[in-house]
């Protein structure tokens, strides 16, 4: 039986009835004939016709790679980057070799090749003009491929062959291809000019150089200072012929200290082509003194950035010219030394003071520059005692000497006298002091002294040989990271992201959270950075920061503010006062992450250790502790953080003295690592077998700590173990009679 429908609802059915006749395919009505449509992408055709300037680059032959780029080229300087990406595929589809590339770049120049990777980069300048997809991936290759075509020695070697040519003209392009090649050909002329005899070929070379400016003018320093004989000579001409005025130091020293003639009588003109009198020895000392005792205020030439800068340095052994990034510290350091020689050579180390600054700068560049220390250097630490010895360890310390200070502390571990350990006012001595220090390399230099002095009782500074020895511990492995978003999810993808660049990133939420993980014992010692959203709370983001960069054990690390936009321009006032904090836009997309860690990890001066040399100082501590363990040593807190060895007990190379360790802490967490891991039937057997002899020597010192519900679990094990191999279950019978002390022999 049908139902009539109310009134108002037959209207509504009818009018859904007719809104689906309508649509329906069967009644699609044509569209309007005004209605719009869309248009076809403009051809280049229509670009040409539309403007003529556009119509003038088209004309041109674009048969050729160089063809083409240079109408790219012309068109974006035109504005028309929507019209140059439409010719951009006809460049990429070339296929072009190495060679290729690097002659496209030295046709148009290294900046429009820059200009093109800027245009492609995300949010680059043409971003809103049109896709030029590929062309940065392009540029940088014919940039690589140049730079890579420019220090190829044969073609260096050509050049500086071509330097004697008889036409001006071919000397003049020369000279203008060998300062494109940069350091290595800089370089390859300093060694050519070095072993050159004749006049013409020496005079050529010079001209080479003095066309490098301002690149010439840190190794000219170099040269000036330690080079010798004709090289040294022609150095200190070509100084006075630029008019390098920081060379003057060495000038004056070469002026009048040189037993060579002719190297002191070019000297002396240099100084009269830079505006100077020739100068006596005293007047070359007092400048000396002068120069080192403004060195800590004085900007070092070298320095690019402000934080980091190459040093340039010849070694007169070798005769090779090398240059390294070095902090400001260590630039410093290396141009105290290198004044601190001249002095010597003007007769001005005559005061103790004197003498002791120059060790320390003399020791820091050995070992910045990677070169054993000389005779003489050798024996003014020999001469020393212990007590001038731990002054110079403060001093190196103070001023951030750090090789220095390593290379000290060393020293007073083999000179074996604790009593460097005493100190007046019970604050730590320097090398008490040193256990303290933010630098690594320095941290465990100062260990391994005490270990060698072996003090028999507490020092002022003893708590922070426990404190070392577990941090040392913790280094162990990958490095780690934290990450906080209030986003669990985004913490979490951050995090995974930072596992893929072989990080063992934690994530969290508040900024609590974060600043408990950083400092965990666990992470804190091989935390290689630090990821922080902007909108964390529980505390706000500047509280977070303030207590990561007071902490001894989080100063170092850099730190990434990834930062909403609302709050981007607080989060760069963050950054702006604190060195090692990056603040950028939340990253989008693939490898964004990646880019802004590494860009944050590079405000770090000196980067997180290796992980082979972290787990061999591992290694060492651990040995250190089980030995300290055994003879009872004076440091109290050395249990604190013992369950670190639960980590480093699974880490194949640390088993061993992570089992040692075990048996000579005899508590109940310790024998329970121990049996636990004995009981493992996925590690190799002989490693089961060391842990069940490590728990026999536990319970032979200290009894049996295990709880009663422990021993239950150990005999289910045996009972289960009835199908596991011979090995196998005689490892967790020794376990059971160890644990019934019906055998606790140690089976060596």
């Amino acid at each position: 039986m049908l139902r009539r429908l109310p009134t108002p609802l037959r209207f509504a059915a009818a009018t859904l009835m007719l809104a689906i006749s309508f649509a329906s395919p069967l009644h699609a009505q044509p569209p309007a004939a005004d209605a719009p449509t869309a248009e076809p992408a403009p051809t280049l055709a229509d670009y040409a016709r539309r403007d003529p300037a556009i119509a003038a680059v088209l004309e041109l032959p674009r048969t050729t790679p160089s063809q083409q780029l240079r109408a790219i080229l012309m068109l974006i300087d035109l504005g028309h980057t929507d019209v140059a990406a439409q010719i951009v595929p006809e460049l990429l589809g070339a296929k072009l070799d190495d060679a290729q590339k690097a002659a496209l770049v030295g046709e148009f120049g290294t900046a429009k090749f820059l200009k093109l990777i800027r245009l492609d980069s995300p949010g680059g300048e043409a971003a809103d003009a049109g896709p030029l997809a590929g062309l940065r991936e392009f540029a940088q290759g014919c940039i690589a491929a140049a730079d890579a075509a420019a220090k190829d020695p044969a073609h260096i070697a050509k050049l500086l062959a071509q330097l004697n040519a008889p036409a001006e003209a071919d000397r003049y392009a020369a000279r203008v291809d060998l300062r494109a090649t940069g350091d290595a050909g800089m370089i390859a002329a300093i060694y050519a000019l070095a072993e050159a005899k004749d006049e013409a070929t020496r005079g050529n070379l010079l001209a080479a150089l003095a066309d490098m400016r301002p690149a010439i003018d840190a190794p000219l320093l170099a040269l000036l200072a330690d080079s010798q004989g004709q090289l040294r000579r022609d150095a200190a001409e070509l100084a006075g012929h630029l008019r390098v005025t920081t060379a003057l130091p060495w000038l004056s020293t070469i002026a009048v200290t040189s037993a060579d003639p002719s190297a002191a009588a070019a000297a002396r003109t240099s100084i009269a082509q830079l505006g100077y009198p020739a100068p006596t020895a005293v007047e070359v000392e007092k400048l000396l003194r002068d120069r080192l005792a403004g060195i800590k205020s004085t900007p070092v030439a070298t320095i690019d950035d402000g934080t980091a800068g190459r040093w340039w340095s010849w070694n007169p052994q070798t005769k090779e010219l090398a240059a390294a990034t070095y902090a400001v510290p260590q630039l410093r350091a290396l141009s105290a030394a290198r004044l601190a020689r001249a002095l010597g050579e003007v007769g001005g180390l005559a005061e103790p003071n004197d003498r002791r600054a120059v060790l320390l700068y003399s020791l820091e560049e050995s070992a910045l520059l990677d070169r054993d220390a000389d005779a003489a250097l050798k024996q003014v630490v020999a001469a020393m005692t212990p007590a001038d010895l731990s002054a110079a360890l403060a001093n190196a310390a103070k001023e951030q000497y750090t090789a220095a200070a390593v290379q000290i502390a060393n020293e007073l571990g083999r000179r074996g006298d604790a009593s460097v350990l005493a100190s007046n006012g019970g604050l730590p001595s320097p090398l008490a002091a040193s256990l303290a220090s933010h630098d690594r390399a320095l941290r465990f230099a100062a260990l391994g002294a005490i270990m060698q002095l072996n003090p028999q009782r507490s020092f002022p500074g003893s708590s922070e040989v426990a404190n070392s020895l577990w941090y040392f511990v913790g280094g162990a492995g990958e490095p780690t990271a934290v990450v906080a978003a209030p986003a669990l999810l985004v913490a979490s993808d951050w995090a995974g992201k930072l596992r893929g660049m072989g990080y063992d990133a934690t994530p969290v939420r508040t900024g609590r959270d974060a600043l408990v993980t950083a400092i965990d014992p666990a992470v804190a010692p091989r935390l290689g950075v630090i990821v922080l959203d902007s909108d964390i709370g529980q505390p706000l983001l500047g509280e977070v920061v303030y207590q990561l960069r007071i902490s001894d054990l989080t100063a170092g690390t850099p730190i990434l503010i990834a930062s909403s936009g609302p709050r981007l321009a607080a989060a760069q006032r963050v950054a702006e006062a604190n060195p090692l904090v990056y603040a950028m836009p939340r990253p989008d997309g693939d490898g964004a992450l990646a880019i802004l860690v590494n860009e944050a990890l590079a405000l770090r001066p000196l980067p997180l250790a290796p992980t082979e040399e972290r787990t061999a100082q591992a290694k060492q501590a651990l040995e250190w502790i089980a030995k300290l363990l055994v003879a009872g040593a004076p440091y109290d807190e050395l249990e604190r953080n013992a369950h670190l060895v639960d980590r480093t007990l699974l880490m194949p190379e640390l088993a061993g003295p992570s089992v040692a360790v075990l048996a000579a802490l005899g508590t109940v967490e310790s024998q329970t690592m121990l049996v636990d891991f004995a009981s493992l039937g996925t590690l190799p057997i002989e490693t089961r077998q060391a842990a069940a002899e490590a728990l026999a020597a536990s319970v032979a010192k200290f009894g049996v700590q295990l709880k009663r519900d422990q021993v239950v679990i150990q005999y289910d094990r045996y009972n289960a173990s009835e199908t596991a191999d011979a090995a196998t279950q005689k490892v967790l019978a020794r376990v059971l009679d160890v644990i019934e002390k019906k055998d606790l022999a140690v089976k060596k």
